[in-house]
């Protein structure tokens, strides 16, 4: 009866070890599988941002061709195609091209027989922090137009207004003002351009803007 006993014994301990094994397997296997899926998960991530950086550089491409002003001494840069509609575009600097009573340098972007308007872009370089009468040109209630632009790798609040025309062949006139705090200068950006029914170049525009870097 004893001699019963003890195999009873023994063989309760086996069963135990046995599943204490089982057990403990199952779980370093669980263990395994979430470290797995935590892989997988971070793959996913990885390719989402390749995704991305893709799309990113696949933007860019649409302005591959475009010529690249540059500007040493106030560094700064900008991309422009060279036609817009049809029209050549002009890249030019002069007196009347600078708006700001403290502007320190302006640079014109314009087609050739655009409309009226003289300049259909223009950048002006201003002593950091010191924008002289540069309010003056913005809109009157200009928080009704406010409009984030992405320029130098940031959002950037802008304004953009658009004025609608009811005799013409023009549908409408846009306008836009971004001032850019910069390291060494601040920028300000305007434009006043026609939107005419036959052509879309204010798709141009948005990317000039981007395009705008400083150093």
């Amino acid at each position: 009866m004893k001699k019963l006993n003890n195999n009873a014994i023994i063989l309760c301990s086996l069963t135990l070890v046995l599943t204490l094994g089982l057990f403990g397997c199952g779980k370093k296997t669980a263990l395994e599988v979430n470290a797995n899926l935590y892989q997988i998960q971070n793959v996913n991530e990885s390719t989402d941002i390749a995704t991305i950086m893709v799309a990113t550089s696949t933007s860019e491409i649409d302005t591959l061709d475009w010529k690249t002003y540059q500007n040493e001494k106030y560094e700064f840069e900008f991309k422009y195609p060279e036609y817009v509609v049809g029209k050549i575009l002009s890249v030019y600097s002069r007196d009347d091209t600078r708006l700001s009573n403290t502007s320190l340098f302006g640079v014109s972007i314009t087609p050739r027989g655009i409309g009226y308007q003289d300049h259909m872009i223009t950048i002006d370089v201003l002593p950091k922090d010191n924008h002289g009468n540069i309010d003056i040109f913005l809109p009157k209630d200009k928080e009704k137009f406010e409009k984030k632009f992405f320029i130098n790798s940031n959002d950037i609040l802008g304004y953009e207004r658009r004025s609608n025309y009811s005799t013409s062949s023009t549908t409408e006139f846009i306008s836009h003002w971004i001032l850019i705090s910069g390291i060494k200068y601040d920028y300000f950006i305007s434009s006043g351009i026609e939107n005419h029914t036959n052509n879309s170049f204010i798709e141009d525009i948005y990317k000039i803007f981007s395009s705008f870097k400083f150093r």
